[in-house]
């Protein structure tokens, strides 16, 4: 009797637990070079996400980076976010986390350092970009350098965000991200929504 209360209890989690997942091709100049993979999932008052990307390329070396974003929301607020990176430059995390009555902001990503505090709630962060148009969003979270980042509606449909003084836009259609170009040291890239034919 108690194993057919569990396995109903778990089935039920699990329908309760809405989840949605996108898949993206990273380019640079139209060739493929990594995949990104996106999902959003909710239970309760909570809202996943979770972004996780790799690339594999050669320019003049070779270049290899596994990135990944998971950061949870309550209630529609930001509760943690943490970043991690393993490349061939070191391996990396950043951290944005709900202390009470701030953020705890602690960031240690390739040449850029940050031991910090945040007052302010946060209600949207990068991860959110892959599932909702910022129409009514004028600062959010990058959450890799733990800062308040301004974005801006371009045109419709498509917005600027900047961070660290790069401008990255998004590109959506009927609310979906279609595509993102991403400024980058190297050589920037774009992001672009796999269809259901290319799976």
């Amino acid at each position: 009797m108690k194993s057919w209360v569990t396995v109903c209890f778990l089935t039920f989690s699990l329908l309760c637990r809405a989840e949605e997942r996108k898949e993206f091709d990273i380019l640079v100049a139209g060739i493929k070079i990594g995949e990104l993979h996106a999902s959003k999932s909710t239970q309760d008052s909570i809202t996943s996400y979770s972004i996780t990307s790799a690339v594999n390329f050669w320019f003049f070396v070779r270049v290899k980076v596994n990135y990944s974003i998971k950061s949870n929301y309550k209630n529609g607020k930001l509760i943690s976010s943490v970043v991690e990176t393993k490349s061939s430059k070191g391996d990396f995390k950043s951290s944005v986390i709900w202390q009470e009555n701030h953020y705890r902001v602690k960031v240690d990503t390739y040449q850029y350092k940050k031991d910090t505090v945040l007052s302010s709630p946060i209600y949207f962060n990068v991860a959110r970009l892959y599932f909702e148009e910022p129409d009514e969003i004028r600062d959010l979270l990058a959450d890799n350098y733990g800062q308040i980042a301004p974005s801006k509606k371009l045109e419709a449909n498509v917005y600027q965000v900047m961070v660290t003084g790069n401008a990255n836009r998004y590109y959506y259609k009927v609310g979906e991200m279609e595509k993102a170009i991403m400024h980058n040291s190297i050589k920037n890239f774009e992001i672009r929504r796999r269809s259901k034919n290319d799976d």
